[in-house]
């Protein structure tokens, strides 16, 4: 159970320090803390409203993850290095691409529930 406990609370941590750190983290959480509450809302096929969801928290995951490449790449390699820059680009890439499907997600629900109305 204290190991438990304690991969909790490393978490918690991440989460804290990446919200005050990073201000494209605060961004999506911000926009999930309204997306998730309006996905429950709408009313689309309980297979769509999942699929919000997962799409929500990837977009996230993949930011922390982003998050934690860039920040041991400043520390292995202070100074400009092209292999570093690549990876930090892919970092990015991975989140660009993971917002792409939460919108495109999004659109579809959106179009379904303004048809079912």
């Amino acid at each position: 159970m204290k190991r438990l406990w304690n991969a909790l609370m490393y978490s918690l941590f991440g989460l804290k320090d990446t919200f005050v750190m990073e201000r494209a983290f605060r961004q999506e959480i911000i926009a999930t803390s309204i997306l998730l509450p309006l996905a429950l809302y709408i009313k689309v096929s309980l297979c769509l409203k999942l699929l919000l969801i997962v799409c929500n928290i990837t977009v996230l995951i993949v930011e922390l993850l982003n998050t934690s490449l860039e920040l041991i790449a400043d520390i292995v390699s202070p100074g400009f290095n092209i292999k570093v820059k690549h990876a930090k680009d892919c970092g990015s890439a991975a989140v660009f691409l993971s917002l792409v499907s939460w919108f495109i997600v999004w659109m579809v629900a959106f179009s379904q529930w303004l048809c079912a109305l």
